[in-house]
């Protein structure tokens, strides 16, 4: 009886969040795991903890219908109402979960809830996993690393710590993604100074059933309000202005080349996905050195005139659309 009253009191200590599987995990792996490396508690997680699927139809007050300690083997075992493959709430239809039970309670055979187990257990460890990456706190406590120092970083656009480099940009939370911040983040990946101006014009094309064409009265202006094939668009066209950085690193970011690309993919992690922003890039370049001549063999790219001392730096400004991807996550 007492070693009765002992496995009920162990359950009971199990259960330290009875009401959030992700909570119960974390605690799990905070009190009684003794791994210090994420590898070793990730190692841990899947060997000495047994998540498997509720085998029931009824309506449990919790995350989690049972939870013992198997002496045998030195594993955990819970069985988990949400989320999992059978159970009230499991991804398999009601079908499934009374055949198990059936073989289970009836002919004592456990192998086929067994071997669905395997996968429940896999199922529940990557889901744990998944939501740790995505809380600070808890990502903290699997990584023993300190997450904040690099997000408060990558908030200010600052990033000085190597994780908040080109994909600093996923730290940012919407109250803080600003043209400021933006603009402070790609200095940091381009290397040079970056502008951001906002609201510029921009012309866009009109559909023919917008547009009112005089002299035809097929649309008036009430139904068709734009006369011609163009209309100025200020609402969601900025310029970005890179520079002035030398001309020969300056070819580095002309279309097609690497560091065009990056800028292209740090606003696309920056601003997301299906926003309707359109950047114009501008890149000031300019060459002052001792041998520089005009057009020595790159047309465009060099343009000193005369030695450096005395000499002429001149500066040139190229425009074209910088088109972030948006298809980029």
């Amino acid at each position: 009886m007492a070693g009765a009253d002992r496995a009920v009191i162990m359950a009971l200590n199990i259960l330290l969040s009875r009401f959030s599987f992700f909570q119960q995990i974390r605690e799990m792996l905070k009190k009684f795991s003794q791994a210090r490396t994420k590898e070793e508690k990730v190692t841990w997680l899947e060997e000495h903890v047994v998540l498997q699927s509720d085998l029931s139809l009824d309506a449990t007050k919790g995350a989690f219908s049972s939870a013992v300690f198997l002496k045998e083997s030195s594993q955990w075992q819970l069985s988990v109402c949400a989320g999992g493959l059978t159970g009230a709430s499991g991804a398999l239809p009601l079908v499934y979960t009374e055949w198990f039970m059936e073989r289970v309670y009836r002919y004592n055979d456990h192998a086929g809830m067994a071997f669905l187990n395997i996968f429940s257990h896999r199922l529940y460890c990557l889901r744990y996993l998944s939501w740790a990456h995505t809380r600070a706190y808890a990502e903290c406590e699997l990584t023993s690393g300190r997450p904040s120092e690099r997000i408060l970083q990558a908030l200010w656009g600052d990033g000085n710590a190597p994780e908040c480099g080109t994909d600093g940009g996923r730290y940012f939370i919407p109250a803080t993604r600003s043209l400021r911040s933006l603009a402070q983040w790609l200095t940091r990946i381009a290397g040079a100074d970056v502008s951001i101006v906002p609201f510029q014009v921009r012309w866009q094309p009109v559909s023919e059933a917008e547009r009112c064409r005089t002299g035809t009265g097929s649309l008036t202006l009430g139904e068709g309000a734009v006369i011609g094939q163009y209309i100025q668009e200020r609402q969601t066209c900025f310029s970005l202005t890179l520079g002035p950085v030398p001309a020969g690193h300056a070819l580095s970011f002309y279309p097609g080349q690497e560091r065009f690309k990056k800028l292209q993919a740090s606003l696309s992690l920056f601003l997301g996905r299906g926003n309707g922003l359109y950047f114009y890039f501008t890149l000031r370049q300019y060459t002052d050195t001792a041998d520089g001549r005009v057009s020595s063999g790159c047309l465009g790219n060099t343009l000193i005139v005369g030695q450096r001392n005395p000499g002429i730096r001149t500066e040139q400004s190229l425009s074209f659309p910088l088109d972030y991807r948006a298809d980029i996550s």
